[in-house]
């Protein structure tokens, strides 16, 4: 579904950050970072619970200062 979303709409950064934090929690580092870091350059408004992903991310390669820093970037509301 979310393929599918971004097919019809490649701008819709809100897709593109679920679709990033999925891949994620999956394992798919590489995709779903990429999409996470790509949403977020498109549009830095972008709510920041996916930032989960980024977070994770970053603690799984031993980086925990850039992972407390995303960690702090989550609009939780």
């Amino acid at each position: 579904a979310m393929l599918a979303a971004l097919a019809r709409n490649p701008n819709a950064t809100e897709v593109m950050a679920e679709f990033g934090l999925f891949r994620s929690l999956a394992g798919d580092w590489d995709g779903g970072v990429s999409l996470l870091d790509e949403a977020f350059a498109r549009n830095p408004a972008e709510s920041g619970a996916q930032r989960i992903g980024l977070s994770l991310y970053h603690f799984m390669n031993g980086r925990h200062d850039s992972a407390l820093a995303e960690a702090r970037r989550i609009n939780s509301i």
